[in-house]
């Protein structure tokens, strides 16, 4: 036994010895050196006499290789990993038996699984490094052949996964030692230019092999299996090939959402985008509540992701679960998480969770507690005068549903918060995007309803608003007039210049309301001093006539020389605009 070659199992050695005591002739056929004979040993084989055909005449002996079936995948694909002819031989007679072909069904997985390298020992104590890539391009082979075993069939979900995380991997900078490998590899036979091309092809095939031929060729009509290779438009594809089978899998989709969650809660970081893409997508087919719980418990930890793709997803996966009513009530313990992401920097972010928040919202037939309410409607304000339209209209959805739903001990409280928002949602009437118009209009009057308001909500209803702003000035305090003023200081801020034109016209009318109240009249004459230059000239005309409304109302000429300067620069602007028509 001094004399067996390295990595060459026990049992492969040994029927070497056999073959010499049965068969002197067959001895030197049976050189360590010759990698295809110590193969057929390895699997049990007896070597065919000299002169005979190469694999012709050799009889399998079933009863070694059902004995070390480990041994016999792990010493072939390290012996062969390019899968030449006298390998396929060999894999075809391990599966022609059920006594072995399910144990090396196993073991293909196990290996496939590993990537890039699958770590094992033989029965004897030999230790083994197998590839992946060698592990795909052997299943590629057995799925071309005429009977492929059942456990393909009934692994379907396992091996469909490993090639396709396979293909994911193999698209980034190989490492070194898989790189040379590869090289190697396409030396001995003819195999596509990469890796992620070889585990494309062998994904391919077994989709067939399980009778998803149709909706292969659909995923690649699409360009998804080109997106796939791409990693810019890796996760897309991901939700695009999601999309494509959920219909067809039916009990394999089960099994695949189960192995994407179990992934996601090892903490793979190189896999846990795809994957989260990918479930994201599978829970919106039916049934897939079962599921639910475990997500709501992976939910917290992806959702502080720093990547906002990872924030976006795993809000997609949660809405796709939120059209059962009892599970939006169960989403609430993700309700402080939920919040905080309506400040995220990423507008794609805070839309979805106001999407999520709103499906969540609609399907509570109950009043809402006092504590949503209130901290809800303080986070929904900043967000009414967002940049992104679709965040405008979410949030004055959500504020309309928050005054609808709270129950009366928190209605209190809330018509505070309503109070500091009139203003904003009186500018925002004014909104170029006409949905966002409405959608202001539609909060004003539910706000002024909440406050009792009737004869401001006359006036709104019949569209007359700027009779209205006087009203609700002319029926204020002066501390209440003065917190309006405030408000639309806020809204000269925006970055919408409609939106800043009924700010400033706005302080134009509180102004003669706040007549002797020097400190508010000041800060509007700062502020609207200190305006950009650049702003259109109808902006600049309507703010240099405020300012001399509220010059007026101050009794004073502290700011005439600022508003000289204003006109003076506001007449160039406008005569600029002249010269260059």
């Amino acid at each position: 036994m001094e004399k067996r070659p390295p990595s060459v199992p026990r049992l492969a050695w040994q029927g070497e010895e056999e073959q010499e005591k049965n068969n002197p002739g067959a001895a030197a056929a049976g050189q360590p050196e010759e990698v295809q004979k110590v193969l057929l040993l390895q699997a049990g084989w007896d070597l065919p006499g000299e002169g005979q055909p190469r694999d012709v005449s050799a009889e399998p002996r079933v009863e070694r290789t059902s004995e070390e079936p480990h041994d016999v995948v792990v010493t072939l694909l390290h012996r062969a990993p390019s899968c030449d002819r006298e390998a396929v031989t060999i894999w075809r007679q391990m599966l022609s038996s059920s006594r072995t072909a399910e144990k090396t069904v196993q073991e293909l997985l196990r290996v496939l699984e590993n990537w890039p390298w699958h770590h094992t020992s033989t029965a004897d104590g030999d230790s083994i490094d197998v590839s992946a890539l060698a592990a795909t391009r052997a299943l590629q082979e057995i799925l071309q052949m005429p009977e492929c075993p059942e456990g393909l069939r009934v692994r379907f979900p396992h091996f469909f996964l490993a090639l396709l995380f396979q293909m994911l991997f193999t698209t980034e900078e190989l490492p070194e030692e898989v790189d040379a490998f590869w090289q190697r590899v396409q030396q001995e036979g003819r195999l596509p230019s990469t890796p992620s091309r070889l585990a494309m092809q062998t994904l391919k095939e077994l989709l067939c092999y399980v009778g998803l031929e149709d909706e292969m060729r659909e995923f690649e009509r699409k360009h998804g299996w080109e997106a796939l290779l791409n990693p810019e438009t890796q996760l897309s594809a991901m939700g695009l090939l999601a999309r494509e089978l959920c219909g067809a899998w039916r009990g394999s989709r089960y099994e695949i959402a189960r192995c994407m969650v179990e992934l996601l809660s090892r903490e793979q970081p190189r896999l846990e985008l795809p994957a989260m893409a990918f479930l994201a997508e599978l829970l919106a087919c039916p049934d897939m509540w079962r599921y639910a719980e475990r997500v709501l418990q992976l939910a917290p930890r992806y959702l502080r992701s720093e990547s906002s793709a990872m924030r976006c997803l795993v809000l997609r996966a949660l809405s796709a679960l939120c059209h059962e009513p009892a599970m939006a009530k169960r989403m609430w313990i993700l309700q402080r998480r939920l919040m905080e992401l309506l400040g995220d920097a990423d507008g794609e972010v805070v839309e979805m969770t106001l999407s999520l928040l709103r499906k969540m919202l609609w399907d509570i037939n109950q009043p809402l507690f006092k504590g949503i309410t209130l901290e809800l409607a303080e986070r929904l304000q900043p967000l009414f005068d967002h940049n992104n339209s679709r965040v405008q209209l979410l949030s004055l959805q959500l504020f309309q549903r928050l005054m609808e739903g709270v129950n009366k001990k928190g209605r209190k409280k809330l018509k505070e918060l309503v109070y500091q928002s009139l203003i904003q949602l009186f500018c925002i009437l004014h909104d170029e995007n006409q949905e966002v118009a409405e959608a202001s209009q539609d909060t004003l009057l539910r706000a002024v309803h909440l406050l009792q308001k009737r004869k401001l909500s006359q006036l709104l209803e019949r569209r007359q608003t700027w009779p209205a702003g006087e009203c609700l000035l002319s029926e204020s305090s002066s501390s209440r007039a003065s917190q309006y003023v405030q408000q639309a200081l806020w809204c000269l801020q925006s970055r919408k210049p409609s939106v800043q034109e009924a700010a400033v016209r706005f302080m134009g009318l509180a102004g003669q309301r706040l007549k002797g109240q020097q400190e508010e009249l000041q800060a509007m004459h700062e502020a609207l001093q200190s305006m950009p230059g650049d702003i259109s000239a109808s902006l600049a005309n309507l703010s240099a006539q405020t300012q001399l409304i509220l010059t007026a109302v101050d009794g004073t000429a502290s700011s005439r020389p600022s508003l000289l300067h204003r006109l003076h620069g506001a007449w160039r602007r406008r005569t600029s605009l002249w010269v260059s028509d």
